[in-house]
């Protein structure tokens, strides 16, 4: 009964062990699930690219074959690979030019090879008399125009019997002009790269799950320390039961991991001396960034779409780190930004006094802008009476004028004085009313 006891417990224990394990997966697990996802495409590409290869042999059709003899030419003709390369060859200009619009693109050439004459038209705009050890790389032709023409011409001219003539000519010629060169450039774009592209991500691929640490994600663990030991250390520390985790992120003793489909992300959390959270908007929906940073140390931004996970990452990040900015918790109200009574109590009279002293401020801004519209008024009529006398003296064109003006000058003052005196008498009479008032008062 007890063996069966504990073999029931050990049980639980392995369960309870498996399920953790199924829980939280090791870190090669992650990156595995990384190198797959970006996998796929490569695989796609390249059993796209072998299916097109294999069906219809275009690589084997396009590609420049080198022969040594007109035999190889032959074969090469027959099995439809018609681009070739023939090395070391004497050819002699026979005097005639190949012109497109007016304009002379290449020459013909001729060579003598077991006894058959082998037309050549070569790509060149001045054309010599001999070419010596020369290599041609161009289009096979057989009964093409180029040929045909050349016979004519040579019998024309030679007065050589056409079908003796023509026994002699090799029925095969080769062009440098007919080379397929914007087909090669297109096979090479959209075939060869293509495929040499995935066939190297595969292979790549391969190390990456063979040597974990050597994949792309990991490649910032180097800032943190060598980067072998920084990632045993978090694959050690991904083990331990403290580890936090929710949605995509896992929060060990050091490090913040966040597990995307095609990266991983790691954050050394001592690192972070800043922290805050963004809205953005990517199309129609609204996206939550959390900047991370270190002026020292590092940067990093990560885009969310649930606001409920970008704050739990941010409530655990100021709870392991106490060393982060708390401006940023209370900005963005998250849990743990709670103050205490004296705290809010000490804000609270902080920030009447700073509010005194801005109303006081604006008050004392108010009385020097309406001091400053007083002397602009001021200074305006100073100004529209220098005018008017400006006008009024411009406009005397005669002595007459100018005593009249003078009179009326001397009026407006007296009746000015008069008015001043007026003023004065009646402020005085007041003042003495005041005055009188007072002394009443006090007997």
């Amino acid at each position: 009964m007890l063996a069966m006891l504990m073999y029931t417990e050990k049980w639980e224990t392995e369960c309870r062990m498996e399920e953790k394990s199924r829980k939280i997966p090791k870190l090669n697990w992650l990156l595995f699930k990384n190198t797959v996802a970006m996998l796929i495409p490569a695989v796609i590409v390249f059993g796209i690219v072998a299916f097109i290869i294999l069906k219809y042999p275009i690589l084997y059709h396009n590609t420049c074959h080198t022969v040594e003899s007109l035999d190889d030419m032959k074969s090469w003709y027959e099995k439809r690979c018609y681009i070739v390369r023939y090395n070391d060859l004497e050819l002699k200009y026979t005097g005639y030019d190949y012109y497109e619009n007016d304009k002379r693109l290449g020459a013909y050439y001729y060579s003598f090879i077991d006894d058959e004459c082998l037309f050549v038209l070569v790509k060149t705009h001045n054309p010599e008399p001999i070419l010596k050890n020369e290599s041609i790389c161009g289009r096979m032709m057989s009964d093409s125009a180029h040929l045909g023409a050349m016979i004519e011409l040579f019998v024309t001219d030679t007065g050589l019997d056409k079908e003796s003539f023509s026994s002699v000519v090799y029925p095969i010629m080769i062009s440098e002009i007919d080379y397929p060169l914007r087909k090669m450039l297109l096979i090479w774009v959209f075939i060869i790269t293509p495929f040499v592209i995935s066939l190297s991500f595969i292979v790549m691929a391969f190390t990456w799950v063979i040597r974990p640490f050597t994949h792309p994600s990991t490649k910032k663990l180097a800032e943190i320390g060598d980067r072998f030991l920084v990632y045993q250390e978090l694959n050690s520390q991904l083990q331990r039961e403290d580890v936090v985790h929710n949605y995509h992120y896992y929060f060990t003793e050091n490090y913040l991991i966040l597990n995307n489909l095609f990266t991983t992300d790691f954050i050394r959390i001592d690192f972070i001396r800043y922290i805050s959270k963004h809205i953005t908007m990517r199309g129609k929906r609204q996206i939550y960034r959390i900047t991370m940073s270190n002026p020292e140390k590092m940067f990093f931004e990560k885009d969310f779409r649930l606001e409920k996970c970008a704050d739990e990452i941010m409530e655990e990040l100021i709870k392991r780190n106490p060393h982060i900015d708390d401006r940023t918790v209370h900005v963005f109200n998250l849990p743990g930004a709670e103050k205490s009574e004296e705290e809010n109590a000490e804000d609270g009279s902080l920030n009447a006094l700073i509010a005194g002293e801005s109303s006081q401020s604006v008050h004392n801004t108010e009385d020097g802008s309406q001091d400053v519209r007083n002397a602009e008024e001021s200074s305006q009529d100073v100004r529209n009476t220098e005018e008017k006398e400006s006008d009024a003296a411009d406009g005397a064109s005669d002595a007459e004028d100018m005593k009249i003006y003078t009179m009326r000058r001397r009026l407006s003052q007296m009746d000015d004085d008069e008015e001043e005196m007026k003023i004065y008498e009646v402020k005085h009479r007041l003042q003495k009313t005041k005055d009188d008032d007072a002394s009443d008062e006090l007997k």
